[in-house]
């Protein structure tokens, strides 16, 4: 209250004008993330509905659901907010490429969340609301650019959309950006920020230590410029720098408690002796975009956005929690890129941070052009860009509908034949993921390797206990299956499937020993 009497806003809250502009943001956001899905779904359904990675949580929350033993072998990603997500949205009762389709949609939701935390409160930023749609827009745009499953090369923005490659890191480190800065910028109770931070730093980094790479180090080099040139309040900043490393510490404690389900070898993750290797093939994927115009536009539009995050970290008061938010979005690509290298990585997914950490500092832009565009001009170019992105949702979600409802004939027949066989079969991973996924009973189909031995990677264990396959499941990314001694492939019946064919022995096959 005011000395005269009067309620302020900052006692009792926002305006109704600013309820208004964050349910309409919403609503924006949302009409863009349907815009994004249906273009996934679209043009790279192999990527979203049937692609070995992509499936796992499918296979999680299907396991759970029918009360199955549950003995997971799994990558040093556990996947554990990706899943609970999946299987919330599974309750829905929608069939598989439904609930996976919807998943693309509210992981770019979550983005909007994320970014709309790092465009900062209300009393302190400039236009928050359209920064934020800003940011999730260009994400969008190089979704697009990226083009179709066919596409070759770089392309970094496509898998947000998926249920598995990172999307919760993703959205934990922009999340992460944006409580920074409100914590920097918090007048007198940056407590909420720093805790949020600290969790949302435990629960990364335990379902995902690439979080300490790709977020808390390059974070805490801007923290540590910031108590270097005494900018701020000293206790603040170590208070967030402290929250980064004990949740960090706290995540990565409690993966102990996952060692029996966390299978990599982590010789698989660091080789330091194949940097050259590393460096050749990301700059092979660089030059690999270069090839079409939408691969040029791509990396034209990537480059801008790190050049933007330079100019605003140059431009914004040094220190603040606007400064730290561009800092961090400038200093994060050449270093995730710097250690890939380092580390002799050659996984695309590696590299995320140079999409996301840039575009998170676009939440910026109103406050950049606040003095330099007329106040009319830009209501009005807020108006329209809202208008389009509104009238492009309404048109993209019977197309995301109609793509989620369409029947993979060739999967369709594979998983009809098997659940009505009434027995178990095999095949190796990137072929029999997606039947596995979509069967009624997921534990129906083995994986093996071509030498018929289980591959334990990605999978429940308890699959394998007491099960032995009948018939295999083949396509053209099979390898010449090594079958034991006394059969041969031509002691099976061949059942046509399009992509797939069924190769039906009628004997249980011999299983060799499991390996990840």
């Amino acid at each position: 209250m005011s000395a005269t009497g009067t309620v302020t806003r900052e006692t009792w809250g926002p305006s109704r004008r600013d309820v208004a502009a964050e349910l309409l943001g919403i609503v924006t956001a949302l009409a863009l993330a349907v815009v994004v899905a249906a273009f996934l779904a679209e043009h790279r359904p192999w990527l979203l509905f049937a692609d070995g990675d992509s499936l796992v949580n499918v296979l999680v929350v299907t396991s759970i659901a029918l009360g199955q033993q549950q003995d997971w072998a799994m990558s040093p990603v556990l996947f554990l907010p990706e899943a609970t997500v999946h299987g919330l949205l599974s309750a829905f009762g929608f069939g598989v490429r439904e609930t996976l389709a919807l998943g693309a949609v509210v992981n770019l939701l979550a983005l909007y969340g994320a970014l709309r935390i790092a465009a900062g409160a209300r009393r302190h930023a400039t236009a928050p609301v359209t920064g934020a749609l800003v940011a999730l827009a260009v994400v969008g745009l190089l979704v697009v650019l990226e083009g179709g499953d066919e596409r070759e090369g770089l392309q970094l923005a496509w898998m947000i959309g998926t249920t598995t490659y990172y999307s919760a890191t993703v959205v934990a480190g922009v999340a992460s950006l944006g409580l920074i800065r409100r914590a920097l910028e918090a007048r007198h109770r940056p407590w909420a920020a720093i805790v949020g931070l600290a969790i949302v730093s435990a629960v990364s980094v335990l379902s995902n230590p690439i979080h300490v790479a790709w977020t808390v180090v390059p974070a805490l080099l801007v923290l540590g410029a910031v108590l270097a040139g005494a900018r701020l309040d000293r206790a603040r900043v170590g208070l967030l720098a402290l929250s980064l490393i004990g949740g960090s510490l706290i995540g990565w404690t409690t993966r102990l408690a996952f060692a029996d389900v966390i299978v990599a070898d982590g010789a698989n993750y660091l080789r330091p002796g194949r940097w050259a290797d590393a460096a050749r093939h990301y700059a092979e994927g660089w030059a690999q975009n270069a090839d079409g115009p939408g691969g040029i536009v791509w990396q034209l539009v990537l480059l801008a956005c790190w050049i933007v995050a330079v100019v605003l970290a140059l431009r914004v008061r040094q220190g603040t929690g606007a400064w730290c938010l561009a800092a961090i979005g400038a200093v994060t690509p050449p270093f995730t890129l710097v250690w890939a290298v380092v580390l002799g990585t050659d996984a695309d997914r590696y590299l995320q941070p140079l999409v996301y950490a840039p575009v998170a500092a676009l939440v910026l832009l109103p406050a950049l052009l606040a003095g330099r565009v007329p106040a009319s001009a830009r209501r009005a170019a807020v108006a329209v860009a809202t208008g389009l992105a509104l009238v492009a949702g309404i048109a993209s979600a019977p197309v995301l509908v109609t793509a989620a409802q369409r029947t993979d004939a060739d999967l369709a027949c594979v998983t009809d034949w098997v659940d009505a066989s009434g027995r178990v079969g095999a095949g190796q991973f990137w072929t029999v993921r997606a039947p596995k996924a979509y069967l009624a009973d997921p534990s129906r189909l083995l994986q093996l390797d071509a030498w018929f031995q289980p591959y334990t990677w990605l999978v429940n264990r308890a699959d394998f206990t007491g099960a032995r396959p009948t018939f295999l499941v083949v396509d053209e990314r099979s390898q010449p299956f090594q079958y034991p001694q006394g059969i041969t492939e031509s002691d099976a019946v061949s059942v046509a499937c399009g992509r797939y064919t069924i190769l039906d022995f009628g004997r249980e096959l011999p299983l060799g020993t499991p390996h990840s």
